[in-house]
């Protein structure tokens, strides 16, 4: 039975790359239903059909797989912000970097405009964790191409806040994609009460990106890192330190003998990032009253 990734699913229609086409597939309501929807990203199996299309059998098992928006089989989980206009916001890079961990994707942190202003500040927060950062002006393509490099052959979901440079860098680093595409962040792009349709989009050299809406922190909270079990997961750089505090059951936000509190104050962990684990705690905290 022949196998494929979808690109794409609306309205009971799915998109299917076979790797040497575009099949347009329907789907049984088991799967249209059922707890394991079908995701951009899903790699299939399908029957084939005499007139070209084909019938969606079963989903192959996933590497991983985000809720909203509906992507799976995600390596890489780029993160767009800008070093100014707008400035950056540390505790939603760090949400979204929640939501890439609970996944089980890789993080890449990009900086953009940094012409407008030196990207030492957010290096300084995210240096020692092991997220890979790419500093870059999409505008005039200073440094796209190692982050171009960084993507081939991977299946990359975009995200960032509205603002940040999110289609300035696409038409950087793929030429034409836009165009090709009819505007990839246009046409994902949310507004209120908008569907948000998820699209995998072939690269040249090999690969498939998705763009993602800007996401409010309220919907980070809901569909993001909410799930994660213990939201020190979101922050590995802390995980030297967890296990040699003086309580077992050490919440790393404001006991006496907290190794993680001491690496902070010993300038080993960056402040800010624990100032927001300690936010992201109280969130999760709230919501699953434990």
């Amino acid at each position: 039975m022949p196998t494929g990734r979808l690109l794409k699913g609306m309205k009971g229609l799915y998109s299917v790359f076979d790797g040497t086409g575009t099949v347009l597939c329907r789907a049984g309501s088991r799967l249209r239903k059922g707890s394991d929807k079908l995701s951009a990203g899903d790699m299939v199996e399908f029957s084939a059909n005499p007139d070209g299309t084909g019938f969606i059998t079963s989903i192959l098992p996933r590497k991983n797989s985000f809720v909203r928006p509906a992507v799976a089989n995600v390596d890489n989980f780029v993160i767009v912000t800008a070093a100014a206009s707008p400035d950056p916001d540390t505790m939603y890079i760090d949400s979204l970097a929640a939501t890439a961990i609970h996944a089980g994707a890789e993080i890449i942190l990009v900086i953009n405009k940094t012409d407008l202003r030196a990207p030492s500040e957010l290096l300084s927060v995210y240096s020692g964790t092991p997220f890979r950062i790419f500093c870059i002006q999409a505008d005039t393509g200073c440094g796209v191409g190692t982050l171009r490099a960084a993507l081939t052959g991977s299946v990359s979901v975009l995200a960032g806040a509205s603002g940040v440079g999110k289609s300035t860098l696409v038409n950087a680093l793929y030429p034409g994609i836009n165009a090709e595409t009819g505007g990839l962040s246009d046409r994902i792009s949310r507004g209120k009460n908008t569907t948000r349709v998820a699209e995998l989009y072939p690269l040249p050299d090999g690969g498939w990106l998705a763009d993602t809406p800007g996401f409010t922190m309220l919907e980070l909270e809901q569909y993001g890192f909410n799930a994660l079990s213990d939201p020190a997961d979101a922050y590995p750089e802390f995980a030297p330190y967890i296990g040699h505090c003086r309580y077992r059951d050490c919440s790393h936000t404001v006991e006496e003998g907290c190794a993680v509190i001491d690496a902070v104050n010993g300038g080993k962990l960056s402040p800010v990032r624990h100032g927001n684990y300690r936010r992201m705690y109280s969130v999760i905290r709230s919501i699953k009253n434990y």
